[in-house]
């Protein structure tokens, strides 16, 4: 992050969120990762794993709490990156937060809501695999 920044490109961090860990020590550790260093976008707390068997009230308020403290260490709740079709199975408790999509979107609606979306869309020589794609129509709130 600093080496980016100083040749002057804005540096963001994310988390990857995991099930049946505690939102609070998920936050704890994110925090020590990011201390110190320079922060212009908003967070963003990636949740793809499902809940354990039974425990989606559990998994939401771990979540809440990574978002409740996100807010209070940083003056804004992250940004939600996960698959739309995942958010409306595991995480309708979260709908009015910004999202960051990956994967396939087939709703046009999903479209319209998300800051971001991302994609493995194309083979580059010398990279194994699809390489992300991302569009974000709406770059600007993606600034703190």
């Amino acid at each position: 992050g600093r080496d980016a920044h100083t040749h002057g490109l804005k540096v963001g961090y994310y988390h990857f969120f995991r099930p049946g860990v505690s939102g609070a020590d998920q936050f704890a550790n994110y925090e020590k990762a990011v201390s110190g260093l320079p922060m212009d976008m908003i967070p963003v707390l990636d949740i793809e794993v499902e809940p354990k068997a039974g425990g989606q009230k559990q998994f939401e308020q771990d979540i809440q709490v990574f978002i409740r403290l996100c807010r209070k260490r940083f003056g804004v709740s992250p940004i939600l990156y996960c698959i739309p079709r995942f958010e409306r199975q595991y995480l309708q408790a979260f709908a009015k937060y910004r999202k960051w999509y990956c994967g396939r979107i087939d709703d046009k609606a999903d479209m319209k809501r998300c800051l971001l979306w991302q994609i493995a869309i194309k083979n580059v020589p010398g990279i194994y695999g699809k390489v992300d794609w991302d569009y974000a129509p709406k770059v600007k709130k993606l600034l703190k």
